[in-house]
């Protein structure tokens, strides 16, 4: 956040018209790409929404959801016996993040943001830690390209909540 504020103040009408992001980078991005004002407001408005977060709005943990959890796979594992695919529950449940996101970013933005021409594209990418690919998923102008290439491939749609989420994921711990 340091750079970009001292890049806001500096060039307040600083424009980025590309954006693209992974993790918590996928995070900011998906703020700043919805955000439907000048740089210097979105790089405030993102800093106040991280200065109020707190670990409770991030994830919770239950302990005997994860005692559960861990019992069943051990259970699979050694049976080799299961009904259907294994649901994957992380050690933290993350559904706060993804309600604190839903009140602080407007999806629509981004599609305001391509409409008017203040932001021509932006990418949100996440990794599959079992195949080792990468995903990148592109909402942008219509001639925005797209590749596929060994281990990553790039795929167009309407970013949402459920593309920041993959990219902040951290298997087991933080799905």
């Amino acid at each position: 956040m340091g750079v970009l504020a001292g890049l806001a103040e500096r060039l307040p009408g600083l424009e980025f018209p590309i954006l693209s992001g992974m993790s918590v980078g996928a995070i900011n991005t998906f703020y700043l790409a919805a955000h439907q004002g000048p740089l210097p407001a979105a790089v405030a408005g993102l800093r106040a929404q991280w200065d109020r977060l707190t670990s409770e709005e991030v994830y919770r943990v239950r302990p005997a959801r994860l005692a559960g959890s861990m019992l069943r796979w051990v259970w699979h594992s050694a049976t080799g016996r299961r009904r259907g695919p294994v649901a994957v529950h992380g050690l933290a449940d993350t559904r706060p993040l993804r309600a604190f996101l839903a009140q602080c970013v407007n999806p629509g933005g981004v599609d305001a943001n391509i409409v008017y021409g203040r932001l021509r594209s932006v990418a949100l990418s996440a990794m599959s830690y079992t195949t080792g690919r990468s995903v990148t998923f592109v909402q942008g102008a219509s001639d925005t390209p797209t590749w596929e290439r060994v281990q990553r491939i790039a795929v167009r749609t309407r970013l949402t909540l459920d593309h920041v989420m993959a990219s902040a994921a951290l298997p087991i711990l933080f799905p």
